[in-house]
């Protein structure tokens, strides 16, 4: 066993030391902790398992198995013999709501916003000026959307979570019968 584990394994177990090492795991496609992001639906802590559930900000995110897999390294350096799962809930509705205000503002530095657009539209997370562009609904992830600005000239992403209103009740969208997704 290598020192480093042996000292992870010393920490004692508990929601706030899993989700501070949670806190280091980050989204491929954008460049926040999926803390900060809103993605930790719970964490449960039992004597066989550390169980995580997470919320995609879109069902079809790719890169949940790449978060799923860095979650169970991560975590089996703290959870000794326990046995770590990642589920991933359906039937919660990610929206930008969900983030930390570190995490905005992470994301504003990054050219990506993530807020709910307003009667005026989307904000330009560079100049701030309301006078944007969808150009492509598709940006180089599912979860984004390309946007221009016809101010400063900047193109920037717009978390597609941020596009579409929060609906009023959620409904199961997996054919497991349970609302989550075991990766």
């Amino acid at each position: 066993m290598n020192e480093q584990h042996e000292r992870m394994s010393d920490v004692a177990l508990t929601e706030e030391t899993v989700l501070q090492a949670l806190e280091s795991v980050l989204d491929p496609e954008v460049p926040v902790s999926i803390r900060q992001l809103g993605l930790i639906q719970g964490v449960h802590l039992d004597e066989d398992e550390v169980s995580v559930a997470l919320v995609p900000t879109m069902l079809a995110c790719p890169g949940r198995e790449v978060i799923a897999e860095e979650i169970r390294q991560r975590l089996s350096q703290l959870a000794g013999e326990r046995r770590v799962v990642v589920t991933w809930e359906t039937r919660v509705i990610w929206t930008p709501r969900r983030i930390t205000a570190s995490g905005r503002q992470q994301l504003q530095r990054w050219g990506v916003v993530a807020r709910e657009p307003t009667p005026h539209g989307v904000r330009c997370p560079y100049c701030g000026s309301y006078q944007t562009r969808l150009n492509n609904a598709f940006g180089a992830a599912v979860c984004k959307a390309q946007f221009s600005c016809s101010i400063c000239g900047s193109a920037f992403d717009v978390l597609r979570g941020a596009l579409r209103p929060a609906p009023a009740e959620a409904t199961s969208q997996s054919g497991d019968g349970d609302g989550s997704v075991h990766d």
